[in-house]
């Protein structure tokens, strides 16, 4: 191969990319050209309600925007680039300097140099092949935009949002294909009616098969003539209203080309109404007296029968009441007219008159709603919180009680010391109660127990789906049957819970605690004469602790009956099982101490450690089912463990009053101490181990313990 024959070849594959270049560039602008053109068009087609001009007038507009695209980026470079081509690769390669034009000057005269002037341009060619002069790169992105803007187009045109697909091919292929468009319909409502004098008509459209902005009633009244009026576009349609109608008139609505069909609105004299009454009959449930009302919309319970009666300005010929589109006759009396229907669903209602066999709307829409069945509400207002009492005293438990239709029942549930709730029945049948209880604590009696020892070793508590050996519980002490009167440390644990038809609502939990009398005369006096359950020295804190969770976990069990958010319920619960888990190892290691200091030598200091070790027993069954969501279970421990945490705390107070007093002396004396002491510094919140058994700082611990006790 001659160098005249090398040179062709490299122009050749030069022109070939060129031309490559323009097609890919034409075709690009070409494709972005259709794309913007189109989604204009079939916009404003759809925009238009499909009108063929504005349909029409884009066709056009695209074809002679594409005609000129082609002609300009394709069919002209193209035809440049066969005659000039020189041109075109000396602008691509300046270092030709000529000689590409001057080799097609010399080739097209059969000059004799022309092989020289061929090995002259070869050689810097070499230097400029053509994959690196037109690059891949360039081609590659000009089809990637092609393909992009062709994937678009494809997608609106194939499943484009709303109407817009529809337009868009309407616009394209509509000239050729007839059944390019949605289904296009335009519905009136009320369509032909009958109407009282004086009445205000609301005529509503709704357009189907496409979104226009305006509409228009056509009126045509008695005398012929028609008018035009716009109507107002709202969030369902168009609407228009007749006001205080005196004549018939025929009219119909048009939008975008479009009409519907023709309506009449004919007028007719009948009677107005004087008077509406509606008796509501409740359901029988409900317990609540029959009720009276004379506006028109209803808002009554499910079931509830309603009698209405209206009076009109003149005697009805003949009526009907027309509820949910399905109508019943009225019974005629002089001016009176009546039906009865029950309230199943929501709806609406009119009354009509029959003329002529079409009814004639003499009323308004009158709207059905159903009413729910409200929560009860019930509240413990006396003695209104946690009571400190004697043995002997008598506590009055007052308990208001409230409900929209009727309480079913309302009770006072009470339990001794963690046993069995026992149910007193206050009351029912009403829609507010207001009932006294009085706790004859004097005549409360619990079950007596023999002291055993117990064994307060390490236990574990498995979380929700764990399996494993049962934790095996120190022996049980051996229960008597014999009944015993109330001591100090006993607790009495009681709520209030009303109930209507298909609710039923418990109050908050409250304790009444059993103090020595002395203690609890000293504490009277000093407060004037109250009772309640205030707190204490820090010998009451591991009691205060084992109170708040008894009161956490039953607010969980109201959460859960209240099916409410139960991941956070599950979340609560985990929680409260570990800090009773927490509270357990505390106590377990005060009584652990005082017997390794063998303090318990002495009676009193013993009966408080046996105390301490039954209340970390129940603790452990609490947490177990604390951390198994199992919260109604987890009550009747959590209580066992805080009557035995009281009773150990009420025998601490007898040690420290009889400090306080110089008795106990010598060894019995300083141990009586060494307890005081020990337990302070194990109860005491600034160094217990709510606080230090992990990173997070004291205010942070306080803060998450304070909000899981709320």
């Amino acid at each position: 191969m001659n160098a005249i024959q090398k040179l062709d070849h490299y122009l050749a594959a030069f022109a070939s990319r060129l031309r490559r270049l323009a097609l890919l560039k034409g075709a690009a602008a070409t494709a972005a050209v259709l794309l913007l053109v189109s989604v204009v068009g079939a916009w404003f087609s759809m925009q238009s309600g499909f009108a063929t001009s504005v349909t029409n007038g884009f066709r056009l507009v695209l074809l002679v925007a594409l005609v000129a695209v082609i002609v300009m980026l394709i069919a002209k470079p193209l035809r440049r680039l066969r005659n000039h081509l020189s041109g075109f690769v000396e602008a691509r390669v300046p270092a030709f300097n000529g000689r590409i034009d001057t080799y097609e000057q010399m080739k097209a005269g059969d000059n004799p140099f022309l092989e020289l002037l061929a090995e002259d341009t070869l050689k810097v060619s070499a230097a400029h092949p053509v994959e690196e002069e037109i690059r891949s790169k360039e081609l590659g992105v000009l089809g990637a935009a092609l393909a992009a803007i062709l994937a678009l187009f494809l997608y609106l045109l194939l499943a484009g949002p709303g109407l817009f697909d529809y337009s868009l091919r309407n616009l394209l292929a509509g000239w050729a294909v007839s059944d390019m468009l949605p289904p296009q319909s335009i519905a009136v409502n009320p369509g032909d009616e009958s109407v009282r004098r004086g009445a205000n008509v609301r005529i509503s459209s709704t357009m189907a098969g496409f979104d226009p902005n305006d509409a228009a009633i056509h009126i045509r009244n008695s005398a012929g003539v028609w008018q035009e009026v716009d109507m107002v576009k709202g969030p369902l349609g168009f609407e228009f209203t007749f006001f205080a109608m005196q004549q018939d008139l025929a009219y119909y609505v048009s939008s975008s080309g479009l009409r519907s069909p023709e309506y009449d609105i004919r007028v007719v004299d009948v009677p107005g109404i004087e008077n509406l009454e509606l008796t509501y009959h409740f359901p029988e449930w409900a317990s609540r007296d029959a009720e009276t009302s004379n506006r028109g919309d209803i808002d009554a319970l499910p079931e509830t029968r309603i009698d209405l009666k209206v009076t009109t300005t003149s005697p009805l010929n003949d009526g009907q009441l027309v509820l949910n589109s399905e109508s019943q006759q009225l019974s005629l009396n002089g001016l009176d007219a009546s039906t009865s229907f029950q309230v199943l669903s929501e709806g609406q209602y009119y009354i009509a008159a029959l003329v002529g066999g079409e009814p004639v709307r003499i009323s308004d829409d009158y709207f059905i709603r159903l009413s729910e069945d409200g929560r009860p509400e019930i509240s413990i207002t006396r003695p209104g919180g946690d009571y400190n009492a004697s043995s002997i005293e008598e506590v009055l438990a007052r308990v208001e009680a409230s409900d929209d239709y009727g309480l079913e029942q309302v009770a006072l549930q009470y339990s001794v010391n963690g046993g069995p709730f026992e149910t007193v029945v206050l009351g029912g049948g009403e829609r507010t109660l207001e009932a006294d209880h009085i706790f004859m604590l004097e005549e409360m009696t619990t079950l007596a127990t023999k002291a055993v020892q117990a064994n307060v070793g390490q236990f574990e508590v498995r979380l929700g789906g764990e399996t494993g050996p049962a934790t095996e519980a120190a022996p049980a002490a051996a229960v008597a049957e014999e009944r015993i009167p109330l001591v100090p440390g006993d607790i009495v644990t009681y709520y209030a819970e009303a109930s209507d038809r298909s609710q039923t609502v418990r109050s908050d939990m409250y304790f009444i605690t059993i103090q020595p009398f002395n203690r609890r005369y000293s504490q009277s006096q000093l407060s004037g004469g109250g009772g309640g359950g205030g707190g204490g020295g820090p010998q009451d804190e591991i009691s205060q602790r084992q109170r708040q969770i008894i009161v956490s976990t039953w607010n969980l069990v109201r959460e859960q009956a209240e099916e409410t958010n139960p991941t956070q319920i599950e979340i609560n619960s985990k929680l409260l099982s570990e800090l009773q888990t927490t509270l357990a190892e505390q106590a377990s290691t005060l009584a652990e101490r005082t017997r390794a200091r063998q303090l318990a030598q002495d009676e009193q200091i013993e009966e408080f450690v046996n105390n301490m070790e039954q209340a970390v027993q129940h603790m452990h069954p609490a947490s177990e089912q604390l951390a198994q969501i199992a919260l109604n279970e987890a009550i009747q421990p959590a209580q066992e463990a805080l009557q035995y945490l009281l009773r150990a705390e009420s025998v601490f107070n007898d040690i420290t009053i009889s400090q306080q007093q110089g008795g106990g002396g010598g060894g019995g004396g300083r141990a009586q101490q060494d307890l005081a002491e020990m337990f302070e510094l194990e109860m005491d919140l600034s160094l217990n181990q709510y606080e230090t058994s992990s990173n997070v700082s004291p205010q942070q611990q306080r803060q998450q313990t304070e909000d899981i006790m709320k």
